[in-house]
């Protein structure tokens, strides 16, 4: 048996309410149905009018099947709330897109993907390959976490940069245009090391070795921690070592120097120990008094070279022989003795020696002089007192020790 029903004012009403008929003429709007005629049967329905506008999609029953849209839009679509609601446009256009739910491929949906912003999409579980191509126009990045553009790295100084926790390999280049350090922890470039001095280095804590090279332009030592010069080792010591060395001494005078005659001998030997030198001289001739000229003034022997009494040392007579008389003239530091020998009968007088210097007024060169001692008479040797031409034969032999400097 079949019923027909039709939705009348809100509800759906079975025809078969309205009675048996053996024919129906069914008109349909949204207030009436009008039923004329007989019976109503399946087959007994004629001149049927259908109005649906006054039917909402949510009076159908739930589809098996696919909706076919025939390619319309579906309009005034709700923001949808639950998982399984169709989304509007605008719901679509104001979310993140999660690409595993992209399905479509379709040249229309990748020209609409290419209008969807990258903050739309949702935070990427994974690393995002960019397959050997740039990302363009990234805004400077102004947290710690933003990606960086080229420009921004490019301009960073090294200042700018984390503290780095290894070494840094330069890879055999230099480090340029580097200021002056003013902290010990700055690096330092090679105009601030080429001008350092040792007096800026710390003093060692350990022996330093100079691999087999040396010292050079050290001044002379003052006290008694200061490197030693060869200058002033040699002639504190000597150049041998304290050794004996010989020198050919020269006799000066005061004011006119004698010339010996062509005939004689005259040689030093000296050893330095310390600030001390220790000289022997002898001078003789065999006669002979061809060439010589007496000269004038007391005799002066001069002393090795590069020797220099010290006479801050010892006492200076401050005056003339002639004028001081004998007594005074040796009032000087004694340095040493010796003996003239002179003419066929060997008339020796004993002699002392003294600073060329003791008598300062004079000025004269730095060397030794010789006083002849006698029971009755004391002289100094000069051009009036056992003279190079003096007898037939002469000689002196002394030795002095003094301070030097």
């Amino acid at each position: 048996m079949a019923f027909l029903e039709m939705y009348l004012n809100g509800e759906w009403k079975n025809l078969s309410s309205f009675g048996t008929v053996s024919s129906v003429d069914v008109q349909s709007s949204s207030s009436a149905i009008t039923v004329t005629g007989g019976p109503i049967t399946s087959v007994g329905i004629i001149n049927l009018s259908f109005n649906p506008s006054g039917i909402r999609l949510d009076q159908f029953a739930v589809p098996t099947a696919n909706l076919d849209i025939n390619n319309k839009n579906l309009i005034n679509v709700a923001v949808p709330t639950l998982s399984h609601h169709a989304a509007n446009k605008s719901y679509i256009d104001s979310k993140t897109w999660i690409s595993s739910s992209i399905t479509d491929f379709s040249s229309a949906a990748i020209t609409a993907a290419k209008t969807i912003s990258l903050d739309q999409f949702a935070v990427p579980a994974a690393n995002l390959n960019a397959n050997n191509k740039n990302i363009t126009n990234l805004a400077t990045p102004t947290l710690s976490n933003h990606a960086a553009d080229k420009y921004y790295v490019d301009n960073r100084r090294l200042s700018d940069f984390v503290s780095p926790n290894a070494d840094i390999s330069m890879n055999t280049n230099k480090i340029v245009n580097l200021a002056t350090p003013t902290t010990s922890g700055d690096a330092v470039n090679k105009s601030y090391v080429d001008s350092r001095t040792v007096n800026d280095l710390t003093a060692p804590t350990s022996s330093f070795s100079m691999n087999s090279n040396r010292i050079i332009n050290v001044a002379n030592p003052t006290s008694l921690q200061d490197v030693a010069t060869k200058n002033y080792v040699d002639t504190s010591i000597g150049t041998s070592g304290g050794t004996w060395q010989t020198y050919t001494p020269n006799i000066l005078a005061v004011t006119t120097a004698p010339t010996k005659p062509n005939n004689h001998y005259i040689r030093g030997v000296y050893r330095i120990t310390g600030k001390s030198c220790l000289v022997s001289i002898t001078y003789t001739n065999n006669g002979s008094r061809t060439g010589v000229a007496n000269g004038s003034g007391y005799y002066i022997f001069t002393l090795p070279s590069g020797v220099t009494l010290d006479t801050s040392k010892i006492y200076l007579v401050d005056g003339n022989v002639s004028s001081l008389g004998y007594y005074n003239a040796v009032k000087g530091t004694v340095l040493g003795y010796g003996i003239v020998t002179n003419g066929p009968f060997q008339i020796e007088n004993n002699i002392q020696v003294y600073s060329s210097q003791t008598h300062k007024s004079f000025g004269v060169p730095n060397g030794l002089m010789l006083f002849r001692m006698n029971v009755d008479i004391w002289r100094t040797i000069d051009s009036g007192s056992f003279p190079l031409d003096c007898g037939d034969w002469l000689s002196y032999q002394f030795t002095a020790e003094f301070p030097i400097l």
